[in-house]
């Protein structure tokens, strides 16, 4: 590199503060980005600030911006980042699948015989016409509430009984 083309750290700092007021420069998505002659008059003017001529700062823009290292930096970023991504999904899969067995267990678990008994009860009447189903409803309605009575009272009587102690000592 020739001398021309030695920046100091100062000028390299005041360099990167006037070619961040321009964002037609490095902004891809600014609509003046790719008129050429806007970028040259842009860098006509940098050079007068900077008291360099615009083939040099062009020329250091270059040697800054090459891109010479990005692909292999990005593919590792990217590549780091998919498998963090990987390991969450995979992390995320694993604890859907371990509540869903945990879910499904319990509900067998819960499962007893006297709920099987009235599920298949109920898939039966469902095969039924409307007006037998709605017999049906009423009879087993009916069944069930004498016998919730006859448990009420049950239990009721069993409160309701004195209690019987027995002394030990009197014998």
């Amino acid at each position: 590199m020739s001398a021309r083309f030695q920046f100091s750290p100062e000028e390299d700092e005041k360099l990167v503060e006037l070619v961040a007021r321009h964002p037609a420069l490095y902004d891809a998505g600014h609509m003046e980005y790719k008129d050429q002659m806007m970028k040259e008059n842009i860098w006509k003017e940098i050079s007068n600030e900077v008291r360099r001529s615009a083939v040099n700062l062009i020329s250091k823009n270059g040697q800054k911006r090459t891109g010479s290292s990005t692909p292999t930096s990005c593919l590792k970023k990217r590549k780091d980042n998919s498998q963090k991504i990987i390991e969450i999904l995979q992390k995320r899969s694993t604890e859907r699948e371990n509540l869903l067995k945990n879910i499904c267990g319990k509900n067998i678990e819960e499962e007893d015989a006297v709920l099987t008994f009235f599920k298949s009860l109920a898939m039966t009447v469902k095969s039924f016409q409307p007006e037998l189903i709605v017999q049906a409803k009423s009879r087993v309605h009916h069944i069930i509430s004498e016998l919730e009575l006859q448990s009420i009272q049950q239990s009721q009587s069993q409160f309701s009984q004195p209690h019987i102690t027995t002394n030990l000592h009197d014998s």
